[in-house]
């Protein structure tokens, strides 16, 4: 069942949380001043959820412990306490709310309570996962950990896909995720869920300001993405259609404008994910699914060189993260027509002035045979730590859980990216082929080219349009690195 055809029944949810307005608080913005809006969303007859494929065990009060971070962690930037999953009462904010009901249905259903144990810092879990697991100390059922951090936890990871209990090839299970970082066809040792939300909301997609284009007579990219057409260059013409001065004196941005940009971010990580968009990974799989490094860097090139193009010419893009100024909020003021992003920032958006959009990251060329949507390098994944006595039971009800939020929960998340949270078929047909495009660079992930693409991407934000010597120099670097990751899965 595709997500946008159960979004239906998000008026079942509402019902159920005692409500029908599917609005969201300021919270979810980044200017906590901003007063609590409230929009009522028309929706449909609810689609049938289909039944949890197994029988619901009564667990005796089990206290199910969770390794999480702190709830306040970067949640003025948009997430909007994605990784929360611990509420205590109802609050009025339709997601929050409906993550609270998700949570007491499990206790109800399963018979077990939840204890979340918090770390300050999204780095300090895979510590914490990792001293448990030497000492053998049995503290967390479930454990989160930093994207930038998978290859430092394996060691104390279960092998979800040897966990049975873990209904896999569920539809509640991301399919394109699982395929791009299960290697050998056997290991996978964390994975994007429904519970805490914040992997599936972190992919890398492009949000667009839809008056703007209205001012400048540009189509929006719907219909190119649809098409398979969405490409770096239709989105480069886009961008250069917008530039413009506007009575400033130059490019430097400045809070307020006046000048306008083809696109605005905070850092290098958003040439990144245009970058990672193309599929050109530096290292891909074998016949036998195993990583390998790519040795012909051609199409690598030829994507990065467009990336920086895109960010040589003045006013095409402007990437600030200062105190005084972050790009994000050039973007949201009205002063640039794209913001190359992560999905999670069109929450901290529904309050702007202007009404947006979103589409996929766009592909190098037409030629891509698919779109793809990395998960970004600071999103939490989740895990079963060795130290678990019983992963069977964790599995299970990691699995539930995941069911109950992909039914319950994202279909109101899903509402709420829409500009004011008002129903846009567009927005929700985009966010279906960005959450079916849903990857992971296994070459970044696991910590092999990482360094490189990230100087990559600084160069490419500053312009310099070659590549290959920065390739060519770090290969034997990489090498390493793959080796290192080879000998680790041998330990398996």
């Amino acid at each position: 069942m595709k997500k946008y055809q159960f979004l239906n029944a998000i008026l079942a949810v509402c019902i159920l949380i005692g409500t029908a307005s599917c609005a969201d608080d300021s919270s979810a913005v980044k200017t906590p001043e901003t007063e609590k809006v409230s929009e009522t969303v028309t929706t449909e007859p609810a689609d049938e959820i289909p039944a949890y494929p197994a029988e619901l065990s009564d667990l005796g009060g089990y206290e199910f412990r969770f390794l999480n971070v702190i709830d306040e962690l970067w949640a003025s930037e948009g997430s909007h306490n994605a990784g929360k999953i611990d509420f205590e009462k109802e609050s009025g904010d339709i997601i929050d709310d409906a993550i609270y009901k998700m949570m007491r249905q499990t206790q109800e259903d399963l018979n077990i309570t939840f204890a979340p144990i918090h770390k300050e810092d999204i780095f300090d879990l895979v510590t914490a996962l990792n001293r448990s697991v030497m000492a053998s100390d049995d503290a967390y059922d479930a454990a989160y950990i930093c994207t930038l951090n998978y290859a430092a936890g394996i060691q104390s990871l279960y092998n979800l896909h040897e966990i049975d209990t873990l209904n896999l090839d569920a539809e509640w299970w991301n399919q394109s995720y699982i395929e791009s970082m299960t290697v050998g066809n056997e290991y996978l040792f964390a994975i994007s869920d429904h519970i805490n939300r914040w992997s599936w909301q972190s992919l890398g997609c492009v949000l667009f300001n839809k008056d703007m284009m209205g001012r400048l007579d540009i189509t929006p990219p719907y219909e190119l993405v649809r098409e398979g057409k969405w490409t770096y260059d239709a989105m480069y013409d886009m961008m250069k259609q917008a530039i413009n001065l506007n009575g400033a004196a130059d490019f430097s941005p400045v809070k307020g404008g006046p000048a306008v940009y083809g696109q605005a971010a905070n850092h290098e990580e958003s040439p990144l994910l245009i970058l990672q968009g193309s599929g050109e990974f530096l290292v891909k799989k074998d016949a036998e699914n195993m990583p390998v490094l790519v040795e012909d860097f051609t199409a690598f090139s030829a994507a990065y060189e467009k990336v920086a193009g895109m960010c040589s010419e003045k006013g095409s893009s402007v990437l600030i993260n200062t105190a005084e100024l972050v790009g994000d909020t050039i973007f949201s003021d009205g002063y640039a027509l794209f913001n190359w992003e992560k999905a999670d920032y069109a929450l901290s958006y529904r309050n702007v002035d202007f009404e947006f959009g979103m589409a996929p990251l766009p592909k190098a060329d037409e030629t891509q045979s698919r779109y793809y949507s990395p998960v970004s390098q600071y999103s939490l994944l989740l895990g079963i730590p060795l130290s678990n006595t019983d992963p069977s039971r964790t599995g299970f009800i990691l699995d539930y859980m995941t069911y109950l939020g992909y039914y319950q929960v994202d279909p109101i998340v899903w509402e709420a990216m829409c500009y004011k949270g008002v129903r846009d078929e567009d927005s929700i047909d985009m966010l279906e082929i960005i959450y079916d495009s849903m990857v992971v660079d296994i070459g970044f992930i696991w910590g092999i080219t990482n360094e490189t693409q990230m100087t990559a991407a600084k160069n490419a934000a500053s312009g310099k349009e070659e590549v290959v010597s920065l390739l060519e120099k770090n290969m034997k670097k990489h090498a390493g690195n793959l080796k290192r990751v080879m000998k680790s899965l041998e330990t398996e």
